[in-house]
């Protein structure tokens, strides 16, 4: 970072840095816009070589292929490095294979603006693997993390994707001809095209659709504050810390048995005379909604249908004390979140059955 204010015409800048600088990160030329504006693409003439000249300076080494010596008129160009730790810990109680220690980890690498094609093209002949938004979210699914926007429905580019993807089947589904369409009536099934946070609150939820006109325009209120875990890992411990039972906390699910979570599937609180690996008649029987799936798919990592949701803690709590009744006097003062795991039912919009899955709270840790 030494090399990017040595030129003349930056001295005067590095010298007064500005008043607005955060005072609790380490110096670097990206947090400072009049350095990071020097190398934008109309300074790479002036800094920097044109490509034309690097190929040429490499068909004068010795040996084909090799790598150019630094000189003189090349361009000190900063970078941040930021490491990505993957997978830390699998979750507790785990009834199958999960992702290795260390799987996802790598580095994530920042560029100043209009440099991205300088880098990319040496990364790729490099033997870089190159992934798009999808095999990123991809990657972020089979570690269990969470994917923006898709699992943060609690902010504005959340709610509208997926206000989008809902409105998008809404369209799609009234389009089909009358004999071809899913009968979510007859199913009765609630939520066929997206979640609906505010039910999530509710003892009760309706049998007809509720939601084929228009997407909600409610945000679910989601902890994510290192204080907001700290109180809610007491809560699982059995003390009463105050927090909002209406709010919402990102968990992941594993199915039990056969098939795959849908997205906007419901996330429901299993009746105690369940059997155990036989799906529950959605039509005889309403089981309590937790909350609804945002991310879904098949874990090739984990070999079964996997998800990543939202429930309230309200529900989850009680469920988790229900299923912990027996062992409540031996719980410590708080619960780490990444031990909490309870049993549920997953239902589909276009399925009559619930079917069960593993539940555990996902949280960084604190």
């Amino acid at each position: 970072h030494t090399h990017t204010c040595t030129h003349s015409d930056q001295s005067t800048h590095c010298n007064h840095p500005p008043n607005n600088h955060p005072t609790i990160l380490p110096p670097s030329p990206h947090l400072e816009p009049y350095v990071s504006s020097r190398f934008k693409t109309k300074h790479v003439c002036v800094f920097g070589i044109i490509v034309q000249q690097l190929n040429e300076r490499r068909s004068q080494l010795m040996v084909p292929g090799g790598d150019l010596a630094p000189g003189e008129g090349d361009a000190c160009i900063p970078v941040l490095l930021v490491q990505q730790p993957g997978v830390t810990r699998p979750p507790a109680r785990s009834s199958g294979s999960e992702p290795p220690i260390g799987f996802g980890s790598g580095w994530d690498l920042y560029l100043p603006g209009g440099w991205a094609m300088a880098f990319w093209l040496p990364l790729v002949h490099s033997d870089a693997q190159v992934i798009g938004v999808d095999d990123r979210a991809q990657l972020l699914f089979e570690q269990g993390l969470f994917s923006f926007p898709t699992d943060f429905p609690d902010t504005e580019a959340g709610s509208a994707y997926l206000a989008r993807v809902e409105q998008q089947a809404i369209t799609t589904y009234q389009r089909r001809p009358a004999s071809k369409r899913c009968n979510f009536a007859k199913l009765q099934s609630p939520f066929p095209f997206g979640p609906r946070w505010s039910f999530a609150h509710e003892a009760t939820v309706p049998t007809t659709p509720a939601n084929d006109d228009k997407p909600e325009q409610d945000r679910p209120l989601v902890l994510r504050s290192r204080r907001e875990l700290l109180s809610l890992e007491q809560r699982f411990s059995g003390r009463d810390t105050g927090i909002d039972p209406r709010a919402f906390v990102t968990v992941s699910l594993r199915c039990r048995g056969k098939g795959c979570p849908d997205q906007f599937a419901q996330i429901c609180s299993p009746p105690t005379d369940a059997c155990k690996g036989k799906p529950l008649d959605a039509r005889t029987r309403r089981l309590p909604l937790l909350g609804f799936v945002t991310s879904n798919g098949f874990s090739q990592a984990r070999g079964c249908g996997f998800a990543i949701g939202l429930c309230t803690v309200g529900g989850l709590a009680d469920l988790f004390d229900q299923q912990n009744k027996g062992k409540a006097g031996n719980r410590p003062g708080r619960t780490p979140l990444h031990t909490v795991s309870v049993h549920v039912c997953v239902r589909n919009a276009v399925s009559a059955f619930y079917r069960e899955a593993t539940l555990h709270v996902v949280a960084p840790p604190l």
